[in-house]
């Protein structure tokens, strides 16, 4: 499947709702597809965090230690950190995902996972109609 670095980031959130700790096929597919899909992100990862940490501003903790960096949408760098963001989200790399009939998540997963999930699952003929 073919897919941007944005859309990759973004399906990886997603399963980090809960469902990798379903012990079935569910959570298997969802360990798969993390595994896959965090491989393809971790360097659109480590270059976002790095422009994040250029054209942010660094916050402190009670210490003075450095804990985040932000970027100021009203910052005079947000229309670069922007452009160059945008260029590097919208990037597309090929992930292989493995999807399951979608009766399989029936009393396995919430109806807010399914949802949020419904890339990972196929929808029988009986549903369509």
């Amino acid at each position: 499947m073919k897919l941007t670095n944005e859309k990759v980031a973004a399906m990886c959130r997603d399963l980090e709702n809960g469902v990798l700790d379903n012990v079935g096929i569910v959570g298997y597919t969802a360990a798969r597809n993390y595994r896959a899909l965090y491989d393809v992100a971790e360097p659109f990862f480590t270059q976002r965090n790095k422009l994040i940490m250029e054209y942010g501003e660094a916050h402190y903790d009670g210490d003075g230690n450095i804990d985040d960096y932000v970027v100021d949408p009203k910052s005079e760098k947000f229309a670069a950190f922007a452009a160059k963001y945008q260029e590097l989200a919208e990037i597309e790399c090929e992930v292989e995902i493995l999807t399951l009939p979608e009766e399989k998540a029936i009393d396995t997963i919430s109806g807010a996972q399914l949802l949020q999930l419904s890339w990972m699952f196929e929808r029988g003929l009986e549903a369509t109609e």
